[in-house]
């Protein structure tokens, strides 16, 4: 049976009982560790894999998008289809002992998503935006009345829900309006194939993958602006990227086969740290909102039987926390671990997300909240 937010809870809190001194029991019953780091709560979505997270503004809500489970083909089918898919908008919610749970406020069924898209709320928190096959979703989550609009291939959508990434040719980009279709900026980069990774410094930019003739590739940051390259990053893959950034720093990784997470400086595109995450398959990648922390959640670790979310400290380069993940797996051909990562705006909380469908809460120690 999948395990919800109250029965999860209890056997963490159980767990804690009997561990002895290596982890400890808050006044408020969640469970820490020794190094400060909390288990706050959980909730599950059933048997619908996490692709992404986002937390609202003022950290008060929490959007996830789904895709059901398909443990032999998920990550095949996700990148070359649209499958059927789900976004969920969880709340807390104080039912008076003193501890503070998540729950299932709304869901909205996207009949065609585009997986591992940047997922945001905009910035007045009031709707979220969502990546259709060919449709851009905006949700408005408390008339929970959803808007569509028609987009051609849509790649990514911006933070404020304006503008969208579209691949038009292998060789450019086109930045539209989501409301008009009128286009805002057309990016090439002289014949080489291009792929829009994600938007930057609240729109302001777009990180494009660039694929030079001898197959090496760079992260190109554009300025939409003026339709100009402001910096590059030379990526040291061969593979598609994924990509997280907070305020001038941007990290990168390659698409579910890497092990090496590259920290880059936005203005520059100079390399200021690597991490190695070890013979891990990556999933998802984050950095905290002041860019001093660096969270990356993992599938299955070859003999292990659980995925993890490990963090640094950017500035010290040192690996600070690995966290285990706590699902109850039934099957090993069913469950691959943690699949989505994310800060909260406050830098407080860090939520992670996996192939059960569980989503995961932790406080962040003081000392690397913000």
């Amino acid at each position: 049976m999948k395990r919800n937010s109250y029965f999860g809870l209890a056997m963490a809190l159980c767990l804690a009982t009997f561990a002895g001194c290596a982890s400890q029991i808050d006044m408020d019953g969640a469970i820490q560790d020794d190094d400060g780091w909390a288990f706050s709560g959980s909730v599950s979505a059933g048997a619908f894999a996490v692709d992404s997270l986002a937390f609202s503004p003022e950290g008060k809500k929490l959007a996830s998008t789904h895709y059901p489970q398909n443990p032999s083909s998920w990550r095949v089918q996700w990148l070359i289809e649209n499958p059927p898919g789900t976004v969920r908008i969880w709340e807390p919610k104080d039912f008076g002992s003193g501890l503070e749970f998540w729950v299932d406020q709304a869901s909205l069924t996207i009949d065609a998503m585009v997986g591992y898209a940047p997922l945001y709320f905009t910035p007045d928190g009031e709707c979220v935006h969502v990546m259709g096959g060919s449709e851009v979703v905006r949700w408005n989550i408390h008339e929970l009345k959803p808007e569509r609009f028609p987009v051609k291939n849509p790649r990514l959508v911006s933070p404020d829900g304006r503008h969208v990434a579209v691949r038009t040719g292998n060789d450019q980009v086109v930045v539209m309006e989501v409301e008009t279709s009128e286009k805002r900026a057309e990016l090439s980069a002289d014949g080489l194939d291009m792929w829009p990774i994600g938007f930057v410094d609240d729109g302001r930019l777009l990180a494009i993958q660039v694929t030079e003739a001898d197959n090496s590739r760079y992260l190109a940051i554009y300025d939409i602006a003026s339709q100009s390259e402001q910096s590059r990053c030379l990526l040291r893959t061969t593979t598609s990227i994924q990509m997280a950034h907070a305020k001038t720093r941007i990290a990168t990784t390659q698409f579910c086969c890497g092990d090496v997470i590259s920290i880059w400086d936005i203005n520059d595109g100079s390399l200021y740290r690597t991490f190695n995450a070890g013979d891990v398959v990556i999933c998802g990648i984050a950095l905290s909102p002041d860019a001093r922390l660096l969270a990356a959640c993992t599938e299955t670790p070859d003999g292990q039987d659980q995925g993890m979310t490990l963090i640094w400290d950017i500035e010290a380069g040192e690996l600070i926390k690995t966290i285990r993940d706590d699902a109850t797996v039934k099957d090993d051909d069913e469950y691959w671990g943690v699949t989505a990562v994310a800060f909260s705006p406050d830098g407080k909380t860090l939520a992670t997300g996996n192939s059960e469908g569980d989503v995961n809460f932790y406080s962040v120690p003081e000392i690397h909240a913000e």
